[in-house]
């Protein structure tokens, strides 16, 4: 498979599923067109986490937050449940992947956005 072949294998209608703790009350999914976007998305849900418990933990109004991937891995690490759905076009359905797959991704999606 040709690179591009394997970019368009993982760019199509996603869905992250998450469940932050134990509670299946914390439960939820996440719609996205492209699983970029939803990466994306994973990455603010931890900056929000961070920026509030500095809040929470200093009384600084500051919402500005600096982390390494390896932060954000073990954020990753740290729900009790994670995985996406994204949209195969030659399959013409949906691939399931798990934790790894993702943080693999997110690693790859911060490489390029650092540039």
């Amino acid at each position: 498979i040709e690179m591009t072949d394997k970019k368009s294998l993982y760019s199509g209608h996603s869905l992250l599923l998450v469940q932050f703790s134990q509670s299946e009350d914390s439960r939820t999914y996440l719609d996205f067109d492209r699983i970029d976007d939803g990466l994306e998305s994973l990455c603010r849900i931890y900056e929000s986490v961070q920026i509030n418990k500095k809040k929470n933990e200093s009384g600084s109004k500051e919402g500005k937050i600096e982390y390494e991937l390896t932060d954000m891995l073990k954020f990753l690490d740290s729900l009790y449940d994670l995985s996406a759905l994204v949209f195969n076009d030659k399959a013409k359905g949906y691939m399931a992947h798990g934790r790894e797959w993702i943080k693999t991704k997110i690693y790859k999606y911060l490489k390029d956005c650092a540039g």
